[in-house]
């Protein structure tokens, strides 16, 4: 029981991203995930592809175990292997034009805006399933960076 003057600390959250390949998870790094958005570094080996990009909060619940959330993207690399960033002012321009619609109001209105939200978010999200958030739980367990089992991507400027 907390005295009077104390105050529960909110949990903390803590985000991770992992890039979901054909031979399994590998974690980027928070600095790494800046710099892709940025478009300051590259992964040339994923140049002219689409990968899988699981990005999990964890809420800490007692020491050493935390509760798990996954949200799943798919990035797409350019040529050179850089991100590319034009989803998120793809999908800003769906929201406006939505909103643009709600403000004429009127009785009728366009289903347009709405299916290709529906599309894009097909395209773009996935849905991690239980067994890939166990799969990584891992690497949210105290242990030494010897004995760690999830690999760390790095990337090139």
């Amino acid at each position: 029981m907390l005295a009077k003057n104390q105050k529960q600390r909110p949990a903390r959250i803590r985000v991770r991203y992992y890039l979901w390949s054909v031979d399994g998870p590998w974690r980027i790094p928070n600095r790494l995930h800046h710099d892709l958005i940025d478009r300051k570094v590259a992964l040339p080996q994923y140049a002219t592809s689409k990968q899988k990009v699981l990005e999990v909060l964890a809420r800490r619940i007692s020491a050493g175990t935390y509760s798990l959330r996954g949200r799943g993207s798919i990035y797409s690399f350019d040529e050179k292997g850089y991100l590319e960033r034009d989803r998120a002012e793809e999908l800003m321009g769906y929201v406006v034009e939505q909103a643009r619609q709600n403000l004429k109001g009127g009785k009728v209105v366009s289903i347009e805006p709405t299916l290709r939200e529906r599309r894009f978010k097909r395209e773009h999200y996935w849905e991690p399933t239980r067994a890939m958030l166990d799969s990584i739980s891992v690497d949210f367990q105290k242990a030494p960076r010897a004995v760690r089992r999830i690999r760390v991507l790095k990337g090139s400027s």
